[in-house]
């Protein structure tokens, strides 16, 4: 990858990009396998990943999605272990990517044979397998070591590289660089492919391969909701707007019955004798009915 072309060079604002989402930074620990993409170590003991190799990788792993004639053949997976105290900041992109460079995807759990047994009703033969991350995606890489499946995989510093052809070192701990990287992976696919030119900008953002956290979203929404109630209370409400409802009662009840000012019905004021008098017609009633049946 030393004679790469000019045209496939990383731009400014692609290191911009992985500047921004954290793709460079690593963890403490290090596989020996890694220390080659690793640019330096921080005082923190933090490593700190080569963002050149990182884009030689990637468009590698493009390049050899690219010379696949069928796209279905290329099969993506994220977070296969089905561990649920996991997040799986993976998954959205994964869908994403295969919806846009129209491949086969497995977001969730994977079920053990999926590539090596044929009795199962999930079976099929993808010829090249592109994981999110090497430890939540073990037993897929495992199965392709069987029927000798080449594999891509996006792997931090400190993930085993075994039974994996090409490594794309960034970091797969944040939920914004994870996204980063299958966005450009799939901008470059494109790219070879020719549907998006080099020069232009994917119409597409970033932030539809972003995991959402629905629950703390909805959890949110609720709060807000809940506080928007308590600011509104009917009680507080009706409080606020008597003097004006009163005030508009009062125009109408003079335009429509003169100066008399308000209409002798049920349990409003009576004026003219002095006092508020007030008129219960169904008191009035029931006495005028016991009455009559006396």
């Amino acid at each position: 990858m030393s004679q790469m072309p000019q045209s496939l060079s990383i731009q400014e604002s692609d290191v911009r990009l992985m500047l921004s989402c954290n793709v460079h930074v690593g963890s403490k620990n290090i596989s020996p396998t890694m220390t080659r993409y690793v640019w330096k170590r921080t005082g923190d003991g933090i490593h700190i990943i080569d963002i050149r190799k990182t884009w030689e990788k990637l468009v590698l792993a493009a390049r050899a999605i690219v010379a696949l004639e069928n796209s279905d053949d290329v099969c993506a997976v994220a977070l296969t272990t089905g561990q649920t105290k996991q997040v799986p900041i993976a998954q959205r992109a994964v869908l994403k990517f295969s919806q846009y460079v129209n491949c086969r995807n497995i977001a969730g759990r994977y079920t053990p044979g999926t590539f090596t047994n044929r009795i199962q009703s999930n079976f099929f033969e993808p010829r090249l397998l592109v994981v999110s991350d090497p430890v939540k995606d073990f037993q897929p890489i495992l199965e392709s070591s069987y029927v000798n499946m080449p594999v891509i995989a996006m792997a931090d510093v400190d993930s085993p590289t075994k039974n994996i052809d090409i490594v794309i070192p960034c970091n797969t701990r944040s939920k914004n660089s994870v996204a980063l990287m299958w966005w450009m992976l799939a901008r470059e696919v494109l790219r070879l492919r020719g549907v998006v030119g080099r020069n232009e900008e994917w119409n597409v953002l970033v932030d539809m391969f972003l995991y959402r956290d629905t629950a703390t979203e909805e959890g949110k929404n609720t709060e807000k909701k809940g506080g928007k109630m308590k600011d509104f209370h009917p009680d507080t409400w009706k409080g606020q707007d008597d003097g004006a409802d009163d005030q508009e009662d009062a125009v109408v009840d003079a335009n429509d019955f003169g100066e008399t000012g308000h209409n002798e019905t049920v349990g409003e004021p009576k004026t003219g004798t002095g006092q508020n008098e007030w008129v219960d017609w169904a008191e009035n009633e029931g006495d005028d009915a016991g009455d009559n049946w006396n």
